[in-house]
This record gives C-alpha cells, sequence and structure tokens, in this order.
C-alpha cells in the first residue's frame, strides 16, 4: 500500500489479517474457478486458493501520459504521478 504512510499501512495490514484477510502481494493468476461456495484461484505457482470471495485489484497509475509534462520540465514515477519532493514541489522551476 504505497500511496500511504507505513504506519497506517502496517495498521491497516493487521487489521485486515485479524479479520481473516489476505493479501497476496505480487500474485500472478492463472485461472480463477467459481463454485457453489466461493472461488478457486488458481496462481502460476502451482498453488491454489479458495475463498468465499475474491477482490482483485491491479494498483493505480497516473492518467498523465498524454499531458506532455515532459515539455514543460514536469517528470512522473514509474506509475505516471507526478514526482513531488517532501514539500510536494514538482520538479518544475
Amino acid at each position: 500500500l504505497s500511496f500511504l504512510d507505513q504506519e497506517m499501512s502496517d495498521a491497516l495490514s493487521y487489521h485486515f489479517w485479524n479479520n481473516g484477510i489476505v493479501i497476496r502481494h505480487n500474485e500472478e493468476y492463472d485461472t480463477i474457478e467459481g463454485v457453489d461456495d466461493g472461488v478457486i484461484v488458481h496462481l502460476k505457482s502451482g498453488k491454489k486458493v479458495k475463498a468465499d470471495c475474491l477482490l482483485y485489484a491491479n494498483g493505480r497509475t497516473g492518467n498523465t501520459d498524454t499531458l506532455g509534462l515532459e515539455n514543460v520540465g514536469i517528470k512522473t514515477d514509474s506509475r505516471g504521478q507526478v514526482a513531488v519532493n517532501a514539500h510536494y514541489q514538482t520538479s518544475c522551476e
């Protein structure tokens, strides 16, 4: 949860874990099989995960690729978000 402060991310992960919610980072699925009482996710690693339900999220990216930010000296990060420093200043001078 890179968009959150580390303390918030740790607290959220802790509460998820205590409520039986498992977050699987950087996993790749092969197939998803619907069954009467939920889903079975077949992972590329060969593992199978059975669950009541499935939430698939692939992250968030900035929608900046067509704005021409490079023409005005504003840099973006690997996720397409405008890069800022600790004071939320961009690279534009």
